[in-house]
Formats: C-alpha cells, sequence, structure tokens
C-alpha cells in the first residue's frame, strides 16, 4: 500500500465523518427547534443560532477535509487504475495530467473563494432561509 492509497483512504473516512457529523447536526437543530416549537408555537424550526452552534463544532473538521482534498488534487492522488467503457486504461501524456491538476487547483480556490463571499455577504443566509421554508411548507417538515 502506497502513500497515495493511505490518503486516499484518509480523505474517505474524513469525509465520511463529516457526512456523519452534517447530518447529526441537522437532526439535532431539528429536535431543538421542534422541542422549541411545541413551547412557542410561533417559532420556527431552524434558527441562525442554532445553525452557527452546531457548524461551529463541524467548521475544523471541514477544513482540514478541504484542504486535504485540495492537497490531494495538487499532489495527484486519484485512481489510477480507471477502467473506461472500451476497456482499455486511458494512456494520458504527463503535460496534459499536470495540466488537469492545475485546472482542478484553481477551480477549487475559486470555489472556495466564492462560497467564503458568498457567508460573509449574507447569502448563506438566505440559502438557509429558503432550505427552511421549502422543508417546513412544501415538504411537511417542522
Amino acid at each position: 500500500m502506497t502513500g497515495k492509497h493511505v490518503y486516499q483512504i484518509l480523505l474517505s473516512l474524513l469525509c465520511i465523518l463529516l457526512a456523519v457529523l452534517i447530518c447529526s447536526a441537522a437532526v439535532g437543530i431539528y429536535r431543538e427547534g421542534s422541542r422549541r416549537k411545541e413551547e412557542h408555537p410561533l417559532e420556527t424550526v431552524f434558527t441562525k443560532e442554532a445553525v452557527e452552534d452546531a457548524s461551529a463544532h463541524i467548521a475544523p473538521l471541514l477544513i482540514v477535509t478541504a484542504v486535504m482534498a485540495g492537497g490531494g488534487i495538487l499532489i495527484g492522488v486519484g485512481d489510477e487504475r480507471k477502467v473506461y467503457p472500451s476497456g482499455m486504461k486511458r494512456n494520458v501524456r504527463k503535460d496534459r495530467q499536470v495540466s488537469q491538476t492545475i485546472v482542478r487547483a484553481v477551480l477549487l480556490t475559486a470555489a472556495v473563494v466564492c462560497i467564503i463571499a458568498g457567508i460573509f455577504n449574507g447569502g448563506m443566509q438566505d440559502v438557509f432561509v429558503k432550505a427552511a421554508n421549502i422543508c417546513s411548507e412544501c415538504i411537511g417538515l417542522g
């Protein structure tokens, strides 16, 4: 087992752990909000404060996972056993792989910058309110 394989396994485990923590945080916010709504029917189930509290615990792991994913792209960690529909392994020249890695790193950096700018711009609150309204009005949660 090479270092790249260990890196892939570690990153996969971090992603799974992150997904579990995000799901459990969402369920916890919903349970707390439902309890609060029973006592005060006019309150909303999801509040900005509850989301901020829950995300504060998850943020360090999210940052570590994102940095590891970006680092993996930069050092070229990937599945070297790719088999394509023709059944042949793809033979890509090294310079093309390097250019693809650079493009991926630039796109990842641009995505992270845009996400951070949206959070500071208040876009996260808008998306959260819309998502909560869809869940509570259309689907029937809350």
